[in-house]
């Protein structure tokens, strides 16, 4: 609570925590468990509520000491199920590949989905009583990635719950020094599972841990992990694709992969073309700028060629988006792409920035460029 306001509303708001807001979580409680036990229906805004309550309750003495006893299972069966794989996600992963990516990567942010609250509700829990939860919750993400009977949506869900956590985990150095080990037996063989999601959401662990520092103990762990994110950027599935490469981007930090990465950086930069010509997500545009500045001197012969492709892009986007706005009465579902859009316009102007800053020092080059860009 601000200072400014201490003095006025601390006397209510202890009261509140003290008095009300047990009997309160009693309540919800009751329909946390009617709900799992499909006893009662609730909406998603009312999870969302009742789930938002519940992260409000983890830090205050009175409410935790509820709480506590109920909180193995209310992340088992109340917010484990809201991060596995859906009815709804699967008919996206068929008919709307675009649509599917969109969503995975906005989904955290929608402060009123199930995957927003139950993620709010784990992040809470290991970070404000992590001597009492994270370990728990550890051992069941374990479980259900190990055990033969777990479901691939359950174990979709279990790669979500990895993904959400992953700044904890990373930040635990009990947990953090033995990742390496986690993900060559839980996640790199998942790669190459039957189930297209699956695969997809074990390139975006890979991504998430990476991007905070996995430590290999050996080169050949590092090598299995690097060799199959690499085949995962030829999967048949364009989510599959598209996390991999992330994910790639990720782990240039490791010599081995830098130095691997440049004997198909042409290949590497061809993917990640198709995947934002594709999929018009403004992240593989930012994430190839990565590229490019690493590997400038190696992409001299095709950086015309490169910066043209993304100039055809651009001018196609800015077409796009005057149609869009163009209209009468634009929908609601017109103006959010064209805001879509636009995200990916400014993503395509800083990369084509990237690649005209980076061959600054080429005339023949720069002169390539100009022709291009200001013809």
């Amino acid at each position: 609570m601000p200072p400014s306001l201490a003095k006025r509303y601390k006397p209510f708001a202890e009261q509140f925590a003290t008095t009300f807001a047990p009997e309160i979580l009693k309540v919800y409680l009751q329909q946390a468990d009617l709900y799992v036990t499909q006893k009662a229906w609730l909406s998603k805004r009312a999870m969302y509520f009742i789930g938002q309550f519940f992260c409000e309750c983890v830090k205050p003495k009175a409410t935790w000491q509820l709480l506590k006893p109920h909180f193995e299972n209310l992340v088992s069966s109340f917010a484990f199920p809201q991060l596995c794989f859906t009815t709804e996600k699967q008919e996206l992963w068929r008919d709307d590949t675009n649509e599917y990516l969109r969503r995975t990567f906005e989904e955290y942010d929608d402060y009123q989905s199930g995957i927003s609250t139950a993620t709010s509700f784990l992040l809470t829990l290991a970070k404000t009583r992590t001597p009492t939860t994270f370990m728990p919750i550890l051992s069941f993400i374990q479980n259900m990635l190990t055990l033969e009977t777990t479901l691939p949506e359950q174990r979709f869900g279990a790669l979500n719950m990895v993904v959400c956590l992953s700044s904890v985990i990373m930040a635990h150095p009990v947990v953090k020094k033995d990742i390496d080990v986690f993900l060559i037996n839980n996640v790199i063989p998942l790669l190459s599972s039957e189930v297209g999601y699956l695969r997809a959401a074990a390139a975006e662990v890979v991504g998430a841990l990476e991007q905070r520092f996995v430590t290999w103990k050996t080169p050949e762990q590092l090598a299995a992990a690097y060799n199959a994110i690499i085949k995962a950027m030829d999967d048949p599935e364009t989510p599959v694709r598209v996390h991999a490469s992330l994910a790639l981007a990720e782990m240039l930090r490791h010599t081995y992969v830098k130095d691997a990465v440049k004997l198909i950086i042409g290949k590497v930069i061809q993917t990640y073309l198709e995947l934002a010509e594709l999929t018009e997500l403004d992240t593989l545009s930012s994430t190839m700028e990565t590229f490019v500045t690493l590997y400038a001197e190696e992409l001299l012969p095709v950086s015309a060629q490169l910066t043209s492709r993304l100039a055809n892009t651009y001018m196609r986007y800015v077409q796009d988006v005057i149609n869009l706005e163009g209209a009468e009465e634009p929908s609601s579902d017109a103006v959010e792409a064209s805001e879509n859009k636009m995200y990916a316009l400014a993503a395509l102007l800083k990369t084509i920035g990237t690649i005209v800053t980076a061959m600054d020092g080429s005339p023949e080059i720069m002169a390539q460029l100009q022709q291009i860009l200001i013809p």
